[in-house]
Order: structure tokens, then sequence, then C-alpha cells
């Protein structure tokens, strides 16, 4: 046998470490090129889903806000809440793109909901104030004509959650449904019970929309 001179037991392990460290860049590459394929990533490698964009339009109701008695202060908290990091952190981009306030008036309500529900096509209408039992509050008589599919079980929850932070949640005569393409909610006027009220709905509303936006859905309600 040759004799082994001084420095081979190096050299062999550097050959070695080379061709390993060539598997490996091989692996490697095979990995990258797969995934650019189209190979599905690893779990936590997964890229997070684009939220859906929603319109939203806003209307306060209320005779002393709309006269300017007293400033409106549900109409910006239902803006500061839908538009939170809550709300985006649940995949949905919320955009307001009207607001507006009408006195306590059946015609002049359903007129502003059919406008932004039947022409300007938003994706959903959430309206304050006007659903107690006082005898001015008609909110709820004038949304609930113009509803196609009710939504009776997402008024239950409302009032379940409701009743927690106060019993004078039972008072309120929340609506909720839907009209073509657009969801439809109505929230007492007090701006802590507008954001109850949406905190309440938040979990439920990417469902909602994902159905309203998908011409086919595969859901097994």
């Amino acid at each position: 046998p040759n004799a082994r001179l001084p420095g081979d037991d190096g050299a062999l392990r550097g050959e070695e470490e080379g061709k390993e460290g060539g598997r490996e860049r091989g692996r490697q590459e095979g990995k990258e090129g797969r995934l650019e394929r189209g190979a599905t990533l690893p779990s936590g490698l997964l890229p997070a889903p684009s939220p859906i964009e929603i319109t939203v339009a806003l209307l306060t109701v209320s005779d002393r806000a709309h006269s300017g008695v007293y400033e409106d202060k549900s109409g910006p908290a239902m803006a500061h809440v839908l538009t939170s990091e809550a709300f985006l952190s649940k995949g949905l981009r919320v955009r307001v793109v009207q607001s507006d306030i009408v006195p306590d008036d059946i015609p002049q309500i359903q007129q502003k909901i059919c406008i932004w529900a039947d022409e300007l096509k938003v994706d959903a209408i959430f309206t304050s104030g006007g659903t107690s039992f006082a005898p001015r509050d008609l909110t709820p008589e004038a949304v609930r004509p113009l509803i196609d599919k009710e939504a009776p079980g997402m008024v239950w929850r409302i009032m379940e959650v409701g009743t927690k932070h106060t019993p004078f949640a039972v008072l309120s005569r929340p609506v909720a449904g839907v009209r073509g393409g657009t969801f439809i909610v109505t929230l007492p006027g007090s701006p802590k019970a507008v954001k109850e009220n949406l905190d309440t709905l938040l979990p439920l509303l990417p469902k909602v929309f994902g159905l309203l936006k998908t011409a086919t859905c595969d859901h097994k309600a």
C-alpha cells in the first residue's frame, strides 16, 4: 500500500466537507426550485391572506344632532371602530365612503339607505340612534321594510352580549339583515354602545362579507 503522507487526513476531510457542502447546496436549490414552481410553503411561511376590502356608509339618526343642538359623537365612534386595527386583524379593510346625519324621520332614513344600498352599492350600512321605545325613535320601523333577508341570529347575539354590559340593553330594538348585496345593522345612539355592538359583530363580519362578496360559497349554514 502507498505510504500516507503528512496532511493526507486534512485533505481527505476537506474533500468530504466540500462534497457535503455541494450536496447541501443542491438540496437547498432543489427546495427553492420546487417552491418557485408553486409547491406549498411550510405552514410557518404561508403568506397572510389579503384583507377583504369593505365600503361602508354611516348614518346617524337624531333630531338634535341634525339640528345642531349637540355634536354627533356616535358617527365618529362608528368610523373609529370600523377602521381600527382590530378589524384589520380580522381580515377586513374598511373604507368609510359616505356618512350623514338625518332627523328621526322614516322617509329621510329610508331615502339615504336606498341610495347607498341600491345606487352606490356599498358593502355595509351602519346606523346609530333611534332604536329605543321613545316616541321619536323610529329607526327600526324605517329599516325593517327595506331588508330582503333578516339576520335574527345576529340580533340575538347583540342582545345577549349587550345585557352583560347593562340590563337596559333590552330596551334597544336592533335590526340586522341584507338588502341586495348590502349588509345593514342598526346600532344604539351611545358611542359606548356603538363600540360594544361592533365588537360583538366583529367575529361574524368576515363570514358575512365573504358570503355577500362570493358568487358561489361552500357554506353549511
